[in-house]
């Protein structure tokens, strides 16, 4: 099966809307291990239901926080009850805080990369309205004013006509 093919890709879900799995995802520090889902009492229609739709018989759900925010989570899941060793629950456990800083670590990283990009564009447009400015004052009739402003527009916009009307007061 490939991811296209994978039934629980691309589903939204209002965790609201999912009470069971609300539980499980915004639990902090604490992996939630359900070994056969059909003995869980304490669940939902909906996660039930999706549950049922997806095949999934046990799983092992890793909440992801950072300090007091949610990064996100992941989830392990088997098609057949599965009952975890001791091993398995330490190493869940154990990975719960250095991914989530990972994930943190990641997340920063990429929203200071976009911020920069951002900056630099606003600089650059900040840097083409002074020049065209400081070009149209240096014009000394309005008609030069016009011919520059359009010509340095025209240039910037990369645009092969540029049309410039002016009314006439009365």
């Amino acid at each position: 099966m490939t991811t296209d093919d994978d039934e629980l890709l691309n589903q939204f879900f209002h965790l609201d809307d999912v009470p069971s799995l609300k539980k499980w995802i915004t639990q902090s520090n604490m992996v939630t291990f359900i070994e056969d889902l059909s003995n869980e009492t304490n669940i939902d229609a909906i996660t039930a239901k999706i549950s049922e739709q997806s095949n999934i018989k046990s799983f092992a759900c890793m909440p992801l926080r950072s300090g007091q925010r949610w990064q996100g989570s992941i989830t392990f899941a088997w098609s057949i009850p599965h009952i975890f060793s001791s091993d398995e629950r330490f190493i869940l456990r154990q990975l719960l805080d250095p991914v989530a800083a990972v994930v943190a670590s990641r997340r920063s990283s990429i929203a200071q990369q976009i911020a920069t990009r951002e900056s630099e564009r606003l600089a650059r447009r900040e840097k083409a309205i002074r020049e065209i400015t400081e070009k149209m004052r240096a014009a000394t009739s309005l008609e030069e004013l016009v011919k520059t402003a359009a010509s340095e527009l025209g240039q910037r916009f990369s645009a092969e006509h540029v049309v410039v009307e002016l009314g006439v007061g009365r």
